[in-house]
């Protein structure tokens, strides 16, 4: 009897659980949607934070090497393009950086790749915002 009864709980073992039930994968798939919802919105604005960064960084550059061009060659149609990367478009300057000595503003524009068309301008002095 012994042996039938040991038999009997090895069956019983062997057959006992083999999976999850619905409740836990809804368990499951409820913390994912939880966790999904959190994340993809926070990855979302880094992603457009950086776009904005870049193209600073981007107009920086350029607008520094047009005041290299201009401190060598004080005409303004003689600029060389702006490289556009990471910016969708980054204006050239139309006047001279200095005005009665003092930097003129907004002396090129940029807008940045991101979904509020964010618009940096540098001023003659190369300082950008």
């Amino acid at each position: 009897m012994d042996r039938h009864n040991a038999d009997l709980q090895k069956i019983q073992m062997k057959s006992g659980q083999q999976g999850f039930t619905l409740i836990e994968l809804m368990i499951v798939v409820a913390i994912v949607g939880i966790l999904a919802a959190i994340t993809i919105p926070a990855y979302q604005d880094y992603v457009e934070e950086n776009h904005v960064k870049s193209c600073l960084a981007e107009v920086e550059a350029q607008t520094k090497d047009w005041l290299i061009e201009y401190s060598q060659d004080p005409t303004i149609a003689n600029l060389t393009a702006a490289k556009v990367d990471s910016c969708e478009t980054i204006n050239a300057p139309s006047v001279a950086p200095t005005s009665d000595g003092a930097a003129v503003t907004s002396w090129t524009t940029a807008t940045a790749k991101d979904s509020a068309a964010t618009t940096i301008t540098c001023d003659g002095s190369g300082a950008c915002q």
